[in-house]
């Protein structure tokens, strides 16, 4: 198996037919197989149900249902039931555009020393437009990593072995799980790159944690853990970026637009 596509689903009825759908609608050559692993972290709507009328439809799709696991358990327990050489992640509620794991499988394939590779993504509401591109240019995500997380989760693709070399997901997190693997992977020295092409899109909307008034809670988290790494790193110049970035996520959402980077 080339591409292991990992979902872990909890309550996802609404989006998960178009997240399944936008996997198997990539555009791969024949000679390039993927299976899409998704676990279900005890879904209580109608989530099981439109995944096994998909399952009938598409047979690369395994479908595990637990009782409630927790999001990075439940992420490993994708991992450890996955085949492929590489994994792609991808949350229930984004998309992938068409071409996106051709380009990243084409990519790897040629660049062994990358480790992960993430690509540019697009937020949306409800569409996105789906446009191929073939650009394939590429950036080395550095420290800077520390100052601000880049690395959109729904874009990764890994090797399978380096993921599984440093510990998988931590299990020990509740926020700050895909940021904290980001951080651990520039930790051991492993190599982050990312693709000049939005191959991915990430949904914006109303239930997302960030956005449901937990937003100190978030950037609390998120300032702890690029605090732990900047000292393991030795990396102390960044400390008053996480300090920024802390008081500025603070600020309205319509004052944050303004200045977004």
């Amino acid at each position: 198996m080339d591409i292991s596509v990992i979902t872990t689903v909890y309550n996802s009825e609404r989006y998960i037919k178009e997240c399944i759908e936008s996997v198997q609608q990539q555009i791969l050559p024949q000679n390039v197989t993927f299976e899409h692993v998704i676990v279900d972290d005890g879904s209580t709507d109608d989530t099981e149900n439109l995944i096994r009328q998909l399952q009938k439809k598409y047979p690369n799709i395994n479908y595990l249902k637990y009782g409630k696991l927790g999001r990075a358990k439940a992420l490993n327990r994708a991992v450890d039931n996955s085949k492929g050489k590489y994994i792609a992640n991808l949350d229930s509620d984004d998309l992938f555009l068409p071409n996106k794991l051709y380009l990243q499988y084409e990519f790897m394939e040629k660049h062994e020393e990358c480790d992960l590779l993430c690509t540019e993504s697009t937020t949306f509401n409800d569409k996105i437009p789906l446009n191929n591109t073939e650009e394939l240019t590429y950036k080395i995500v550095d420290y800077k990593l520390l100052k601000k997380n880049i690395v959109n989760h729904s874009s990764v693709l890994f090797k399978k072995q380096e993921l599984l070399n440093i510990g998988k997901y931590d299990e020990t997190r509740t926020s700050q799980i895909d940021l904290e693997l980001w951080l651990r992977y520039l930790y051991h020295g492993l190599t982050i790159c990312r693709l000049d092409a939005i191959l991915t899109g990430k949904r914006v909307h109303a239930n997302q944690s960030f956005e449901r008034g937990n937003r100190l809670r978030y950037l609390t988290g998120s300032a702890k853990v690029k605090l732990k790494y900047i000292v393991k790193m030795k990396k102390y110049g960044y400390i008053p970026a996480v300090g920024f970035r802390f008081f500025g996520g603070m600020l309205p959402e319509s004052f944050r637009a303004k200045f977004r980077n």
